[in-house]
């Protein structure tokens, strides 16, 4: 990845490339973890062409190539014709945002509360996994601090969540502390309106 490195700066001094706009002031044109990697560029041919050029020498010097089957082109605010062209001299396929990567949906604008839905859809999961058993108070508040509120961490450590998704994921957890479900109900939504009102 280190020579990687290497060769996509040297790719970024030519006076013909471009920096994605949003990358320009940083100088950035990829991002590596692990083995995985993410390519930016502007969007004009000749700067793809530079990195695509990159990214052959990479494979021809290290013997390591792109998975075809795992790899895409995200293009913005370009021409179909020029798509088309990126697409043909890439050999990668073109798809659209969000993508996930590592169980985060990365996109370009602010995330919407229906992309997060997964958070919630993996509490529910786990409750339901504990709901069967007779648990304690401690046990649900241990588990709460524990995996509930890790899986939330995980995501708002890499962006900033929506309000809504954090009142639905407190009333998911309240719901198991006071109920051992994930459903608000009873007395317990009885208290909510009240407060609410």
């Amino acid at each position: 990845m280190e020579y990687l490195s290497r060769i996509m700066l040297k790719v970024s001094s030519y006076p013909s490339y471009k920096f994605h706009d949003w990358c320009a002031s940083l100088k950035l044109n990829h991002l590596c973890f692990a083995d995985d990697i993410l390519l930016f560029s502007h969007g004009d041919f000749i700067s793809i062409l530079w990195m695509l050029r990159g990214l052959k020498l990479f494979s021809k010097t290290s013997g390591l190539f792109p998975n075809e089957a795992k790899s895409a082109i995200y293009c913005s605010g370009m021409c179909e014709s020029e798509i088309e062209r990126v697409v043909s001299a890439s050999g990668f396929t073109q798809s659209s945002l969000p993508f996930r990567y590592l169980g985060i949906p990365i996109c370009s604008k602010r995330i919407s509360n229906a992309e997060c839905g997964i958070i919630l859809d993996k509490m529910v999961a786990r409750i339901k996994q504990w709901s069967s058993r007779n648990l304690s108070y401690s046990a649900r508040a241990t588990l709460i601090n524990a995996v509930l509120l890790s899986i939330h961490s995980y995501w708002a450590q890499i962006m900033v969540l929506p309000k809504k998704l954090l009142k639905d994921i407190d009333a998911i957890c309240r719901a198991f502390l006071w109920k051992g479900d994930e459903e608000a109900h009873g007395p317990l939504s009885v208290l909510q309106n009240l407060q609410e009102g």
